[in-house]
């Protein structure tokens, strides 16, 4: 996502809404205070970086004694907009993939799945399932679903080749924001709120690391299995 210069980096929204998931769960386990030790361990980053974090927002807690989870939890929510409602629309060209991501715990509080579409021509009007009561919609009314239902964000799903092209027209229909999860960029105008989630790339981060584990483990006379091409 853009952001200008005077505003908060993206690292920091990252890992605000880490704290977060980290707070309701202490919540769950009815903690009533934690201290910045306390989020630091569970999410491996220094106390002071926690610290630095929530100090970009103001005071948040009593120095000596820690913060209070419910109010972190309704500060962090006002924070990051998780108190309001934005419709969004998913977009994508795979039955089982829609409905996973409807079904998904993924979203944060306040993002209200408006409408599903589906890009292929055969499945309008299809149930999306895993517990939601949307039907897939065609994507050729997406400016009529946008207006009519006030949809700030879409979601796309989409493969390569149609990504950019999906983009275009969430731009035309008129979104705010679109979170994109194919594994390719997409160019949208400046005013439009842009994030690439690319999946691809953060599972790489793995498969480099094992990589270089089984090329270590082969150099040291270990068993060495050779992947297929």
């Amino acid at each position: 996502m853009r952001f200008a210069k005077n505003e908060i980096p993206k690292s920091t929204i990252n890992r605000i809404a880490k704290y977060y998931a980290i707070l309701l769960q202490l919540r769950s386990e009815d903690k009533i205070i934690c201290t910045s030790e306390d989020l630091g361990r569970r999410m491996s980053v220094p106390s002071s970086l926690v610290r630095k974090d929530l100090g970009n927002f103001g005071e948040f807690g009593t120095k000596g004694v820690g913060y209070r989870v419910h109010y972190m939890i309704w500060r962090i929510e006002q924070i990051l907009g998780y108190r309001a409602a934005w419709n969004a629309v998913i977009i994508g060209s795979c039955m089982p993939a829609l409905t996973l991501l409807t079904a998904s715990s993924i979203f944060p509080p306040g993002i209200h799945i408006a409408a599903v579409c589906d890009l292929e021509k055969d499945n309008p009007g299809v149930p999306v399932g895993g517990g939601s009561e949307l039907a897939t919609e065609s994507f050729a009314n997406i400016n009529a679903i946008v207006q009519q239902r006030n949809i700030i964000m879409g979601i796309m799903a989409v493969e390569q080749s149609k990504s950019q092209q999906v983009a275009n027209k969430l731009v035309e229909a008129g979104v705010t924001g679109i979170a994109n999860l194919s594994s390719i960029p997409v160019l949208v105008p400046k005013h439009i709120l842009l994030v690439e989630v690319n999946i691809a790339s953060w599972l790489s981060q793995i498969t480099y690391s094992l990589n270089g584990i089984i090329k270590n483990d082969f150099l040291a006379g270990k068993p060495y299995i050779e992947s297929f091409s």
